[in-house]
């Protein structure tokens, strides 16, 4: 296990409590209900074009256990059934090890949010197309419009390295350390991490990252360059 990186958990920069989307966070949600959300909302990422082929994961903690489900390997996020979700413990061993299914390539970077905040009850891992074209300079996304701005404050570009490898999964730990108040990463030449402290905030944090990522775009072919957010 790569070792923890110390960091102040904090709440996102826009609310006081509870989940911004759907109000207070859920509690006491069973194995089976998470798995229903999983469902839906991988579903509704797929329809959202978030995502393409076979690509994309993501995963969600179960309430008081020190467990998370993810999405299989192999498994299109439009096919993605309870059947097809994998139990996996904190420190990345399968539950189910009867199961001929595996989890997905990127579990690393998924435990690495669960173990260093643990206000995080999903990731979503994507390849939103206009966000990840801001991902392949390795900059920043510019937050050109008020909302954006004041839901993410700041959305950071994490360094390179190849999809399921352990460099990344490093990095994606050592991003979430230096950038603590952050609840959206993009993943340089790669794509997308949102994270939520239910399903549904994960999912439409990742929509409006799109969102804001092509808004940004089109205003460079209004006038030529990012327009500043008044402060």
């Amino acid at each position: 296990m790569p070792p923890s990186i110390p960091l102040k958990w904090s709440r996102l920069p826009f609310q006081n409590s509870g989940s911004f989307w759907g109000g207070a966070v859920p509690k006491g949600k069973g194995i089976e209900e998470i798995k229903q959300e999983l469902c839906r909302f991988a579903k509704l990422a797929w329809e959202r074009r978030l995502i393409a082929g076979l690509g994309g994961n993501v995963s969600a903690r179960v309430p008081g256990e020190e467990l998370i489900l993810i999405t299989a390997s192999g498994v299109s996020l439009r096919d993605t059934a309870p059947r097809n979700l994998i139990a996996v413990n904190l420190d990345g061993e399968l539950v189910d090890k009867a199961s001929n299914l595996t989890p997905s390539k990127e579990l690393g970077m998924h435990l690495a949010a669960y173990r260093l905040r643990e206000e995080v009850k999903a990731v979503f891992h994507l390849h939103p197309p206009h966000a990840t074209a801001f991902a392949t300079w390795g900059s920043p996304l510019p937050l050109v419009v008020d909302g954006a701005k004041a839901r993410f404050g700041y959305v950071p570009c994490l360094d390179y390295a190849p999809s399921g490898s352990e460099m990344l999964h490093n990095i994606v730990q050592k991003g979430i350390g230096l950038f603590p108040n952050a609840w959206a990463y993009l993943l340089k030449n790669h794509g997308s991490i949102t994270l939520g402290r239910s399903v549904a905030e994960a999912f439409y944090l990742a929509d409006l990252l799109e969102d804001a990522a092509k808004i940004a775009l089109l205003s460079t072919l209004a006038r030529g360059g990012y327009p500043e957010v008044p402060r």
